[in-house]
């Protein structure tokens, strides 16, 4: 009897070993696998990440073919405004095309120019815009109470354009980022008009205070016309020397604002600030 219990004893032990034996191996196995796994991921990441690198790189040197673009002032011709934009192509290979495409923003399709050249490399192009030139109206309308929420915004300059550049040296085309630039500063002769509206609970404009920009041509004066069914009345706001007008009602008796700018140089120019029937505040 006792020699059976040794036995068993013996061959639970031998057991014992042998599982020891057996989870180290496998621990080992999943150290090894792990270990492996993670070489595998570092070195195919690091390859993925070199790749990348390199092509980020290629496209930063291809960008440097091209230096900033210089824009510059025409000059007006029979109301048409000229406006010069002129660049280096570094590298630059005699007989390849460059070509410049343009269009104001909104507009679905670019239009091409020919660059011109003016010595090796250098290159300008030049559009003629139609000079359509009036103040930018900016208007906001806001609550007149302590959050002071403001309900919309209009800031749409009609001066935005697109544009980019292309080379083609035969055995590659190149082209640059469009980029946006706003040419109000060379077309734009007016001041813009800034008009903030506070609202009373009834969205009714209960004040309107108007701003007029510096360093360009302010008006002379600002009419406000305050309509009522078919009736207008005309007030005419005092122009601060900051360029500052302001204009509160009395009475919530009007369906209809309309601001009207005049200038020493006879030109008029409209904005309706605010319409009853305007939905959209």
């Amino acid at each position: 009897m006792q020699r059976q219990n040794k036995i068993i004893i013996v061959l639970l032990i031998i057991s014992l070993v042998f599982n020891v034996y057996t989870i180290s191996s496998i621990h080992n196995l999943r150290e090894r696998i792990a270990n492996d796994f993670k070489y595998y991921l570092e070195t195919t990441v690091g390859e993925e990440v070199d790749e990348i690198n390199d092509t980020v790189n290629q496209i930063k040197q291809e960008q440097q073919w091209l230096s900033k673009v210089d824009i510059k002032d025409g000059g007006i011709v029979d109301g048409i405004q000229f406006v010069k934009f002129s660049w280096q192509i570094k590298d630059y290979v005699s007989g390849s095309a460059v070509r410049f495409y343009y269009r104001k923003s909104g507009e679905d399709k670019f239009q091409q120019r020919i660059a011109t050249a003016q010595t090796v490399g250098s290159f300008e192009a030049e559009l003629e815009i139609n000079k359509e030139d009036q103040p930018q109206w900016i208007v906001s309308y806001q609550y007149n109470d302590e959050d002071y929420k403001i309900l919309k915004k209009e800031d749409k300059s009609p001066y935005l354009f697109e544009y980019y550049v292309v080379l083609d040296d035969g055995s590659r085309i190149l082209s640059s980022d469009a980029k946006t630039i706003n040419l109000k500063k060379i077309i734009q002769s007016y001041a813009f008009i800034e008009a903030e509206v506070l609202l009373n609970k009834e969205k009714i404009p209960s004040v309107i205070e108007f701003t007029c920009g510096e360093n360009k041509i302010q008006p002379e004066k600002i009419i406000l016309e305050v309509y009522n069914n078919n009736k207008v009345t005309e007030t005419e706001l005092k122009i601060e020397t900051k360029g500052i007008a302001e204009w509160k009602s009395k009475d919530s008796s009007f369906d209809k604002l309309i601001a009207r700018a005049q200038y020493k140089d006879g030109e008029t120019f409209k904005k309706e600030i605010w319409n009853k029937n305007n939905s959209k505040i």
